[in-house]
């Protein structure tokens, strides 16, 4: 009998694998985990933004569509450049990638599918506005569509 195919081992896998191959020291925040940013000058929140079924013949394997999206976070008293060098480090470790889907359930050596992520796309969300000053924070997103497919 297969290993279920869930969004919770799916997450887990594609988290594990950004923390193992992101060759950044910075601290990442996931869903659900509190960090204090306060005494931080950079940090990254990752999370799947979307979630999507893919149609499939009856009896077929699961293939489910997700969006993997990073934030990036540097103080704007920090190198200017130092939000890009985590942009692109973050592009270079999720693009065109395909991750193993272990079942961590089952001591994460059981591999359940594959996940697939395809071209990154990278936003700059910095306020650049009136109040900038007091929120003195540079914010680019990156959004990676993929899909996990059941082995």
């Amino acid at each position: 009998m297969p290993s279920p195919f869930k969004q919770e081992l799916i997450t887990a896998s594609l988290f594990s694998y950004f923390q193992d191959q992101f060759p950044l020291v910075v601290t990442i925040a996931y869903p659900g985990v509190r960090i204090d940013t306060s005494a931080l000058d950079e940090w990254l929140e990752l999370s799947i933004t979307e979630w999507t079924r893919r149609p499939q013949r009856s009896g077929g394997l699961k293939q489910i569509g997700l969006t993997l999206t990073v934030h990036c976070f540097v103080k704007q008293n920090i190198d200017k450049s130092r939000i890009h060098e985590l942009a692109d480090a973050v592009v270079e470790t999720i693009s065109q990638t395909t991750v193993p889907l272990r079942d961590y359930d089952v001591s994460g050596t059981p591999i359940i599918g594959y996940g697939t992520l395809r071209e990154a796309e990278t936003r700059d969300q910095t306020r650049r506005d009136i109040d900038a000053q007091r929120h003195a924070m540079q914010h680019v997103v990156i959004t990676c569509p993929g899909i996990a497919q059941q082995t």
